[in-house]
């Protein structure tokens, strides 16, 4: 009589069992092992983040109070201009105002000199901070009262750097535009404000 098989095993001529269920061992522990999915452990980060707010990196508006521009030479037809500007001061309206001088090369008799003002708000100088490209604008005029709107952008030398790159473009009528390339650098300290004489 031969032997029943089992749906589970399989059996030879003889009705001898040719092979036995296997049994897979548990796999040995290594020790503890906690996988966080990705999206997980991004929800994680931002919460230690906001746990600690000295794990964040600082920022200062203070420290973005002062630029320094160094003179600049543009190209114009059969010339050249020099824009001269003082240190640009930081206000708590988050502008920049400076005055500029420009000579024209060889037609001194354009030569001009104004004010100007340029907004970069608190997020603009966080974006800077973090080494991205940041465009800007504002607006200018000449002691006559003449416009002057400026258009540019500023890219740091590296995140945090406080030196870098500036591109500005000042319109000198609503269609044509000068445009200058120089570096900047946020002055350490404030330069004091000169004296100014009592009035008799």
């Amino acid at each position: 009589m031969a032997s029943s098989k089992s749906p589970n095993n399989a059996c030879d001529r003889e009705g001898r069992l040719s092979c036995r269920p296997t049994r897979r061992s548990p796999a040995k522990s290594t020790g503890a092992e906690i996988r966080i999915p990705p999206r997980h452990a991004l929800f994680l980060l931002l919460l230690f983040l906001f746990a600690f707010p000295s794990a964040l990196p600082a920022f200062s508006a203070g420290d973005y109070d002062t630029v320094l521009v160094p003179k600049i030479k543009t190209s114009v037809y059969i010339g050249s201009v020099t824009l001269t500007m003082t240190p640009l001061k930081r206000g708590p309206d988050e502008i920049y105002a400076a005055g500029y001088k420009a000579a024209v090369v060889p037609f001194f008799m354009f030569n001009e000199s104004g004010g100007f003002r340029i907004t970069f708000t608190n997020e603009q100088l966080a974006r800077l901070e973090r080494g991205e490209r940041v465009e800007f604008s504002g607006d200018g005029q000449n002691k006559s009262g003449s416009p002057r709107p400026i258009t540019g952008h500023v890219t740091a030398d590296a995140p945090g750097a406080k030196t870098g790159k500036i591109k500005v473009r000042v319109f000198v009528t609503k269609k044509i535009a000068l445009v200058f390339d120089s570096t900047y650098e946020f002055a350490a300290t404030a330069e004091p404000a000169p004296a100014v004489a009592a009035p008799p």
